[in-house]
């Protein structure tokens, strides 16, 4: 028996990274797969961890992603470009999940989404749009990020709520411009329809091309210009000839550095977590092309495949832990999220001790008398007593 699985592309072009969605076996679609337990082991023990941590990954990435845009959306933090951007990101990664779980649930159902009119085609387009969205938005953060370390004068002019506004709608705009595609380019059954393969063929490239290749190149080169700002701001300090200004420039380097790594840390963390986490679902889905291209089919060994589905997962859990890396890295957004949420939940639990307390006095009062109910009852009770008794 050949242990190499032969992947039917029914979805494969139009479904970008969705591994419940994307690939099925030519045996699995035929309702007979017959490949042998041994070969297929790591493959199913693949899909054993996905059918767990999609729908764990996906309820904590939706919850947590709704707790940072509460966060940002503070006043403290509400009046920054980079917000902005984050925000547009988290509520795109919130929008990928959402996706993502249908299509889990729908699975377990054994609810096959190709045969349902215009669903699959709306799934595969919210897949397409979010995915875009979110990294340029991770590249929009870094450029800006560069802007405030490289052209500190500048950013009073360019960083802007109002621009990064402009920027988001821009961008989500062109998303849906671009991959509207996938509304028309299959029949009903989710099927790539015959007379667009070269079109379907030339907008996987052009995908591709948008939020692979650019983006890595952008962010690698950001990143080591700002890194290289560091060092040679560092040199310059460290040339510095006189006692006196040496001691002032380096008080100055300290604060300036300590600013610019506040400002970094978060910057690096999102790129760099983003970056690491998708690009090994990138290279299987470059593989993926380059075997379609020279073979002129989509082939994966059983190893590769159950590589692919372990990529798929951390590609998801790019989406679902922004609010950590958020947490972890982001000092002013620590700061309002504990104020936000943690001293809202105190609030909350001691104004409900006060009530729980409040309501056992009024109970207590109305089951105990005070001293002027029982002085006056006392009174009353005398004034009814008949000569010669007394009131015990």
């Amino acid at each position: 028996m050949n242990s190499t699985t032969q992947m039917k592309a029914v979805e494969t072009p139009l479904l970008r990274n969705n591994s419940f969605f994307i690939h099925k076996s030519e045996n699995e679609s035929s309702g007979s797969l017959e490949l042998e337990t041994e070969v297929n082991l790591q493959y199913h023990l693949a899909r054993m961890i996905e059918t767990y941590f999609v729908p764990i990954m996906c309820s904590v990435g939706i919850i947590s992603n709704i707790l940072a845009i509460k966060t940002f959306l503070h006043k403290g933090l509400r009046n920054y470009s980079c917000s902005r951007y984050l925000i547009a990101k988290c509520v795109s990664d919130t929008m990928f999940l959402l996706n993502l779980f249908v299509i889990y649930i729908s699975h377990s159902l054994k609810y096959d989404l190709n045969t349902a009119n215009n669903i699959c085609q709306f799934v595969i387009f919210i897949t397409y749009v979010s995915g875009f969205v979110s990294v340029w938005t991770v590249l929009l953060v870094t450029m800006e990020n560069y802007i405030r370390i490289r052209l500190p004068f500048e950013v009073k002019r360019l960083c802007t709520t109002r621009n990064a506004n402009i920027v988001i709608f821009l961008l989500v705009l062109a998303a849906v411009c671009i991959y509207n595609f996938a509304l028309w380019i299959s029949d009903k059954n989710c099927n790539p329809r015959p007379e667009y393969s070269t079109v379907t063929q030339a907008f996987i490239y052009i995908d591709t091309l948008l939020t692979l290749i650019i983006p890595s190149i952008l962010l690698t080169v950001l990143i080591i210009a700002i890194l290289t700002t560091f060092l040679r701001s560092d040199r310059k300090q460290f040339n510095t000839t006189e006692v006196s200004t040496r001691l002032v420039n380096a008080s100055i380097a300290r604060k300036s550095k300590s600013k610019v790594a506040v400002v970094t840390k978060l910057l690096l963390s999102v790129s760099l977590t983003f970056f690491l986490l998708t690009v090994t679902s990138h290279v299987v889905r470059i593989k993926l092309l380059i075997s379609s291209v020279v073979s002129g089919k989509l082939e994966l060994s059983n190893t590769e495949a159950a590589i692919q589905r372990i990529a798929q997962l951390f590609f998801y859990l790019s989406m679902a832990v922004n609010l950590f890396i958020f947490l972890t890295f982001g000092d002013n957004f620590r700061k309002v999220f504990k104020k936000t949420f943690l001293t809202w939940t105190s609030d909350r639990l001691k104004q409900s001790a006060d009530d729980i307390s409040r309501r056992t006095d009024v109970s207590r009062s109305r089951v105990t008398p005070d001293e002027n109910e029982m002085s006056t009852l006392e009174h009353k009770s005398a004034d009814r007593l008949e000569p010669g008794e007394t009131y015990l």
